[in-house]
């Protein structure tokens, strides 16, 4: 489904692109932290004795940014394209 044109749906476009690039950057700040602090991340939901709990950079704003980062990415394609489907998906 291809964007309409338009004033609102440029505003919708501008406001969807910034959602998805800080999405992006918040996301590249948390693997940044995660690299400078040489903690390898594993999947699963469990906790190695040797994983230290990072408190600075993206993480010392909010728990999990890179979750964060994914979500704001989603929300801005949403907005962006201003659909409904997508903006109930983005959302958690």
């Amino acid at each position: 489904m291809a964007p309409g044109t338009g004033a609102p749906s440029l505003a919708a476009a501008a406001a969807g692109a910034l959602l998805a690039l800080s999405g992006l950057a918040v996301s590249l700040s948390a693997i940044s932290t995660t690299y400078r602090r040489g903690v390898i991340l594993d999947a699963g939901h469990f906790v190695k004795k040797e994983h230290p709990l990072i408190t600075t950079g993206a993480y010392g704003v909010v728990r999990n940014p890179m979750y964060l980062g994914v979500i704001l990415i989603w929300l801005g394609i949403a907005v962006a394209y201003r659909h409904a489907a997508l903006l109930a998906v983005s959302t958690p």
